[in-house]
């Protein structure tokens, strides 16, 4: 099980990680107006559910991207340096 540490940390350093916490309380922020807006204003559009929705999982493929292209860069070969 998860600690909640391991939210908020860099996995490769053990470190606070503020980028996570910024995204962590954006999206919180996103949820929570979508939620009242819902809920309290009564306002069900289509572009309000496509503006959550695209936000959302835009967040997480360009983490995920970014992470995968600065993560699994591949290895320069000791007979490839110039």
């Amino acid at each position: 099980m998860a600690k909640l540490s391991d939210f908020v940390t860099d996995p490769k350093t053990n470190r606070y990680s503020e980028s996570k916490v910024g995204a962590i309380l954006a999206k919180a922020s996103m949820t929570f107006g979508f939620i009242y807006a819902i809920v309290a204003l009564g306002v069900t559009t289509e572009w309000l559910w496509l503006t959550y929705g695209g936000t959302m999982l835009g967040h997480e493929y360009a983490s995920r991207r970014d992470s995968y292209k600065f993560n699994s860069a591949p290895a320069v070969a000791e007979g490839d340096k110039g």
